[in-house]
C-alpha cells in the first residue's frame, strides 16, 4: 500500500505526521483551566498500593488479533515499528517490520518503482486460514496488511516481485520469521 497524507519534511527529508499544534494547543488550554479555577496538579504519590505507570499499556497494544489485515501506518502501527529482517532482491530491498506497539508483522518492499504484490500468513505453510488479503502496488515504496503476531509467533510474509509495472514473469519469496528469520527463493 502506498503511503499517502504523509509528505516528506522539506528540512529533514523525513516522513513524520505533525501533532505539535494540536498538542500545544491542548496542554494550553488544560493550563488555563487550572489557572483559572484555582485547582491543583496532583502531587507525585510514592504509594506502592497503587500501580506504576509502567504497568499501563496503551490502548493499540492491547486490541491483539483486531488488528489483523489492516493496514499498518493508517492504524497507527508504524509508530515505533522496526525492520527486523531485510534482503537485497531485484535492486531494491524487502523487508519484515514487527511494531512492538500493536504486536503485529508486515512485510515493506523500498526500491525500484515496480509491481510488488505483498501478502501476511500465520505460521509457515502458504495459504494458511487467517492469511491477509493480497496488496498489489506499483511504487518505489509499499507494504502489506498486518498480522497480530506478539514475540516469536511465527509468520510468513510473501513477496512477487515483478521486473517492471506489468504482471509478467516474477521471483516469489518468502521470509518467515519465529524464533529466527529465514528467506526462501520459492522460484
Amino acid at each position: 500500500m502506498h503511503m499517502t497524507g504523509r509528505q516528506p519534511d522539506s528540512a529533514t527529508g523525513t516522513r513524520t505526521p505533525r501533532l505539535v499544534g494540536t498538542t500545544a494547543a491542548l496542554g494550553l488550554v488544560a493550563l488555563l483551566a487550572l489557572i483559572f479555577t484555582g485547582l491543583q496538579p496532583a502531587a507525585a504519590t510514592s504509594d506502592s498500593r497503587l500501580p506504576s505507570t509502567a504497568s499501563f499499556r496503551s490502548g493499540a497494544a492491547l486490541a491483539g488479533a483486531s488488528y489483523n489485515n489492516k493496514l499498518p501506518y493508517e492504524s497507527g502501527c508504524g509508530s515505533g515499528a522496526y525492520v527486523i529482517t531485510s534482503k537485497a532482491i531485484m535492486g531494491g530491498t524487502a523487508s519484515m517490520v514487527y511494531s512492538p506497539r500493536c504486536q503485529t508483522n508486515w512485510i515493506e518492499w523500498w526500491g525500484p518503482k515496480r509491481l510488488i504484490k505483498k501478502k501476511m500468513v500465520p505460521g509457515f505453510q502458504d495459504n494458511a486460514a487467517g492469511q491477509t488479503a493480497w496488496e498489489n502496488d506499483v511504487a518505489t515504496w509499499s507494504y502489506s496488511r498486518m498480522l497480530y503476531a506478539p514475540g516469536n509467533t511465527k509468520v510468513t510474509g510473501s513477496f512477487y516481485i515483478f521486473p517492471g509495472t506489468q504482471p509478467t514473469s516474477s521471483q516469489w519469496w518468502q521470509v518467515r520469521c519465529g524464533a529466527r528469520c529465514d528467506w526462501i527463493h520459492v522460484n
